[in-house]
């Protein structure tokens, strides 16, 4: 039955094909107009992109089809990373919208620069975060859409398969395959778009917050600008103004329960919402409190034991503090993930930590002036919250720099600072404190005069400049003696007790890396005093415009910054190279007992080794062609090979003494009528000392060509002939006796 109908249809189609091709030659009759000028354009039917599947492979294909399906559909699978950002987003969409409404009040009041640096980095690590986001959910749509246009290809071809196996009266089993096939797909196809549509929704919102995250880092963009270049433009009213007044009157109440919502919302979430780091700074607070507890009882062993002076007052003695001091430091850093308010409270809070650590070590006259500060810096971060409030922010100003101005003049009038203005035998740094103060109250009291009269960018700067600048400085020196008094304790306890350099030399290492905590501390607070009034970034880009510079002079140029990178490599291989030697000497040559002539020539060989690849990548650094200066340090080398005869043969001859040692430093040797112990060698001389305390310079091409007589190269046993005279009429066996 097949069979014959499948002949049917051949001889139909043929017939078609016949009655064609006789239209197609037969002449135009009346009744057919035929146009040869124009030909006739015929629509070529499109092809299908999907071949069609023969009957006898539709199995096979099914099966296959079902593995990619389920294949895909592992793949596909909601992802870990798209789910966490779907459970995150609540929260970090609340956090923006907490973070919008701070950033508002802080631009629309008269932030300082330091303070808009702090909210730029926040909103750059929001939009950081927002755009991995945002990238995350485009690959994943990316890979959704493919996979539903591969799917709808697989669709329309197994329709078409399906159509093909009905027609042609498959069995039921093929049939039934198909339908489950396409059950399949159409179930793939409604869970990938339902994933499609949500990953889209995401995105959404995402896309939401970044927008903002953008919008926020052009204002604040613009209001640094305002900062930096508006300084000594009136942004302000001046403190009689009635207008100024009248509208505290209408918005004062309102701001302040604005700030004071504000306020709360923000200590809600940093106790309720987790991504804030409240759990880590309370744990970190308790790890750290339990280490200074132990480090405190281990220093009061020390301190009986050993007695040492700089054991007797340390941070140790005061652990929370300490704790205390280092978990604020973590909380208070403009990344931090705490609201800005928060990290303004624990600013303040910074304080009490700091007085406890340095109530021992600071002069007594000095403990009021650290009391103040704190006070000053309340007010201080108290106008800071309520900069929105047109009159309120004003008057706080105003009476943080008349508490200053009141506070240095009493001081210098009736106080403390009285004489040292009027006294010469006072301490030079006294003498200097009350100089300073004079300075500062010089300062306050042009900021107070900016304040009335409504500059209030200047006003703040002037004011907030001189407390934030001392806050800084003291903050700076409680990290320092906390760091250097952790140092003090690392150098006593294991296991570094253990190696001699260490044992031998603490003192001398503990001096060391307290200047070089010093050096640090210094620059710190430089660094954070310029960003704080907005100069670092323009004196970074003046510095590096000056390293950029060129010097060109020929066929030769270099920069500025090509000679300071060759002189740093340079001074960090000597700095790398002293390290090594002392440590070699003083921890590796005791233990494994090698010799002070073989231990020297060591050192001294890791010594030009380490200083000759310093150079050489110091020259790679400044852009030098190395094989270029191959070839002229080998024309340069015939040069000195003619002109410097001597010296390179001393140098050569330096090489042999330290790889041949056949004189080792402290042997005693003779050359010619020269008798003195070897103190040093050199890469061109070696240094001598005679009996009689005198430091001879003698070449090394004298001992290597030359007689020498070493009277200690094996070991230090020698015979001595002492002639005696005798006369010729002593008896020998008293002779020998009393000799």
């Amino acid at each position: 039955m097949g069979n014959r109908s499948r002949w049917q249809k051949s001889i139909g189609s043929l017939t078609v094909v016949v009655f064609a091709a006789a239209l197609l030659f037969l002449p135009a009759g009346p009744g057919i107009a035929a146009e040869p000028s124009k030909p006739e354009t015929q629509k070529v039917p499109e092809r299908s992109t999907t071949p069609a599947i023969p009957l006898s492979e539709i199995p096979i294909r099914a099966t296959e089809a079902s593995n990619f399906i389920r294949s895909l559909e592992v793949d596909l699978a909601p992802s870990p990373g798209i789910e966490s950002i779907q459970k995150s987003l609540p929260a970090v969409s609340e956090n923006i919208r907490q973070e919008i409404l701070g950033t508002m009040k802080i631009v629309q009041g008269h932030p300082t620069f330091a303070v808009l640096q702090g909210q730029q980095e926040l909103w750059q690590g929001l939009q950081q975060e927002m755009s991995a986001w945002m990238d995350a959910l485009t690959e994943r749509i990316s890979k959704l859409r493919e996979a539903l246009e591969h799917l709808a290809q697989l669709q329309k071809m197994w329709r078409e398969a399906d159509t093909t196996a009905r027609t042609s009266k498959a069995s039921g089993s093929m049939v039934e395959q198909i339908d489950e096939l396409l059950g399949t797909l159409a179930f793939a196809q409604t869970s990938l778009q339902s994933q499609l549509s949500s990953v889209l929704d995401l995105q959404s919102r995402v896309a939401l917050n970044l927008e903002r995250s953008e919008a926020f880092l052009t204002q604040i963009v613009q209001a640094q600008n305002r900062a930096v270049v508006g300084i000594l433009a009136r942004d302000g009213q001046p403190i009689w103004s009635p207008e100024l007044w009248a509208q505290a009157r209408s918005t004062l109440s309102s701001s302040l329960r604005a700030t004071a919502d504000n306020f709360w919302d923000n200590l809600r979430h940093y106790f309720g919402d987790p991504r804030r780091n409240m759990p880590l700074h309370l744990g970190l607070f308790v790890t750290l409190s339990l280490l200074f507890w132990l480090a405190r009882w281990r220093m009061r062993q020390l301190r009986t034991s050993s007695g040492e002076e700089s054991l007797q007052e340390t941070a140790f003695d005061r652990p929370f503090s300490a704790a205390l001091i280092g978990v604020l430091f973590i909380a208070t850093r403009p990344t931090s993930p705490a609201p800005y308010i928060i990290r303004q409270v624990f600013e303040v809070l910074m304080f009490i930590p700091m007085i406890r650590l340095v109530q021992p070590v600071i002069h007594s006259w000095l403990r009021p002036w650290v009391y103040a500060l704190g006070f000053l810096f309340f007010i201080d971060t108290l106008r800071e919250a309520v900069a929105g409030a047109p009159l309120l922010g004003q008057v706080t100003l105003i009476l943080e720099t008349l508490t200053g101005i009141i506070l240095l003049g009493w001081s210098l009038l009736f106080g403390r600072l009285r004489p040292s203005l009027i006294k010469a035998d006072l301490p030079v740094q006294m003498h200097a404190f009350g100089v300073v103060a004079c300075l500062v109250l010089f300062d306050l009291a042009i900021g107070l005069g900016a304040g009335t009269l409504g500059y209030m960018r200047l006003a703040g700067l002037l004011t907030s400049g001189v407390v934030v600048g001392a806050t800084f400085a003291l903050s700076i020196y409680v990290y320092f003696r906390v760091i250097s008094d952790v140092i003090t304790f690392l150098l006593r306890s294991w296991p570094l007790r253990l190696l001699q350099m260490v044992e031998h030399h603490r003192d001398y290492l503990q001096q060391r890396l307290r200047s070089l905590l010093l050096w640090m501390a210094v620059i710190t607070w430089v660094a954070r005093y310029l960003d704080y009034v907005g100069l670092l970034d323009p004196i970074l880009s003046a510095g590096q415009a000056v390293l950029a510079s060129k010097i060109e002079r020929g066929s030769i140029s270099f920069s500025v910054d090509d000679v300071v990178a060759f002189i740093l490599t340079v001074w960090a291989a000597y700095l790398l190279s002293a390290f090594i030697r002392f440590a070699l000497r003083e921890d590796v040559y005791p233990r494994v007992g090698i010799g002070q002539g073989v231990s020297y020539a060591i050192s001294s060989l890791l010594n030009y080794v380490i200083l000759a690849l310093g150079v050489v990548v110091g020259m790679g650094l400044m852009g030098v062609d190395l094989s270029k200066v191959t070839v002229l340090a080998g024309a340069f080398g015939v040069g000195i090979g003619f002109g410097l005869q001597s010296v390179v043969n001393n140098f050569v001859c330096g090489l042999i003494l330290l790889f041949e040692r056949p004189i080792h430093v402290g042997d005693l040797v003779e050359v010619g009528d020269l008798l003195a112990e070897v103190r040093r060698i050199g890469i061109r001389a070696s240094t001598v000392r005679t009996r009689h305390g005198a430091d001879l310079i003698v070449p090394n091409s004298q001992l290597v060509t030359d007689k020498v007589t070493n009277w200690t190269l094996g070991d230090r046993l020698r015979r001595i002939q002492l002639p005696v005279g005798v006369n010729y009429g002593a008896d020998p066996d008293e002779v020998i006796k009393l000799l």
